[in-house]
């Protein structure tokens, strides 16, 4: 059977998508019903943001103040704010970095209620992590900030030059009181110079011990000014915390290790059984989206998200995707889908030669969208990034980002980059270590692998 490459290499004109699959009248009905449902121009999706109830009914609001904070977290509380109060306008950035589960962003969004009348710009560096930022503010009740989104989308406007090519413009100005950059472990030096260009205080908060930007070696988090070392998310000397430490401090899993409630071994024999007890057809939405693989590689990545298909649905690697399968973004689409964000397929159907059309609901984002995947994208290594990639299959080079339609894969399993920013209850851990990874880079990988669990992990190791 040919390849989605080899039948694209036949055609010698543009394709064009085929019209969305018209809707019957139950589900017109239901679309009117809802409301909110926006076409972006030239896309071949559209989306809807659930309303302030519905977000209100699937996610209460726990309202946490000042009286509530821990000793610790006040005394780190009072610091901030008598740098905010007293001290910005001599020391223009404080860094507030702590553990995974020291209460990071409770502590901010007190702050942030206590200061609603300052406008306050959140942001981070991606826009899965702008997105987690935003979901824990509304959590809190804080639903109107003056900004919550990237740094880029803050900070930048684009111009597209004739050729398509897109180029990055500088703002003159901002109006803030203050900036707030979460996971600013992962802000990049040149962008944080940027940012001090403007003169507005800036509050960088991140997990000093998480993995560094990508590129150079400037890490804002690497010597806090304020710490956070108590850890609430989990119980006082919880395993997983435990183990975490260690690598902090050892850069490797011990030798030894005994299985318990919290944290077990698996040898790669044993890890079918195990995601066969996770994995099964009826899992609710909640339980579905608390349950992570991760990986370092795509490679098995790929993997492991075709041994959960075959567990979960009897069908193989080539088999299409069915409504019921998770799905990860790859690709940030405007300013409402970003890379990384896992969604549930609720209706998914071919649609043409290299579409799929799917209805998938953001249950983490409080958002669904429906359109057209791209479907040579989906069981990819590595995401299509550049023309010369989908030229062959008849693609216009200009605008053919927009043209492919949304680029999705299976979302069961995340390399441990992409997880950065998100938190599951169940983190199957596949350990690997590349040869050209440095023990440094290593070391706040798997620190980072770690704590993204917050109740049980299983690290897959022989």
């Amino acid at each position: 059977m040919p390849t989605f490459r080899q039948r694209a290499s036949q055609y010698n004109q543009r394709i064009t998508a085929p019209a969305p699959p018209k809707m019957t009248v139950d589900e017109d009905m239901e679309q009117i019903l809802q409301g909110g449902w926006i076409i972006p121009e030239g896309a071949h999706y559209q989306y809807r943001f659930f309303s302030v109830e519905e977000a209100a009914s699937r996610t209460p609001v726990k309202v946490i103040r000042e009286a509530d904070l821990s000793p610790d977290q006040l005394e780190v509380y009072g610091k901030l704010v008598q740098w905010y109060a007293n001290d910005a306008s001599s020391r223009q950035f404080l860094r507030l970095g702590g553990l995974a589960g020291t209460g990071k962003s409770t502590l901010v969004s007190v702050f942030a209620r206590e200061h609603h009348s300052d406008k306050i710009a959140f942001c981070s560096f991606t826009g899965k992590a702008a997105n987690v930022l935003k979901a824990k503010l509304r959590d809190a009740g804080i639903r109107d900030p003056a900004f919550v989104g990237t740094i880029h989308r803050m900070m930048y406007t684009t111009e597209t030059a004739p050729d398509g090519t897109v180029h990055w413009q500088r703002r003159g100005f901002l109006d803030y009181d203050l900036i707030v950059v979460d996971e600013a472990s992962m802000v990049q030096e040149v962008i944080f110079n940027d940012m001090l260009s403007y003169g507005i205080p800036i509050l960088a908060i991140g997990d000093h011990g998480q993995l560094s930007p990508i590129e150079g070696e400037f890490n804002l988090m690497k010597d806090p000014d304020l710490r956070l070392e108590k850890i609430h998310r989990q119980a006082e000397g919880s395993p997983i915390i435990a183990l975490a430490s260690y690598i902090r401090q050892e850069g490797e899993l011990p030798d030894r290790y005994p299985n318990n409630e919290f944290v077990s071994f698996v040898h790669p024999n044993q890890m079918r059984r195990g995601l066969e007890e996770l994995y099964h057809q009826d899992l609710d939405p909640q339980a579905l989206s608390d349950i992570a693989i991760l990986s370092y590689t795509n490679s098995k990545r790929r993997m492991a998200n075709n041994l959960v298909r075959e567990l979960r649905w009897g069908v193989k690697e080539d088999d299409p995707p069915r409504e019921g399968d998770l799905f990860i973004c790859l690709r940030n689409r405007g300013s409402h889908l970003f890379n990384g964000m896992r969604a549930r397929a609720i209706k998914v159907q071919a649609h043409g030669e290299f579409w799929f059309w799917s209805h998938s609901v953001f249950d983490s984002d409080d958002m669904e969208i429906k359109g057209l995947l791209f479907r040579p994208q989906i069981n990819r290594n590595t995401t299509f990034a550049y023309f010369h990639e989908v030229k062959d299959f008849g693609f216009p080079e200009r605008g053919w980002s927009k043209e492919v339609g949304l680029l999705f894969d299976y979302g069961y399993c995340l390399t441990v980059h992409k997880s950065q920013g998100s938190s599951f209850k169940n983190v199957f851990m596949l350990y690997e270590r590349p040869n050209m990874v440095d023990r440094d880079e290593f070391r706040r990988w798997l620190y980072t692998a770690v704590t993204r669990s917050s109740e049980k992990l299983s690290i897959v190791i022989r």
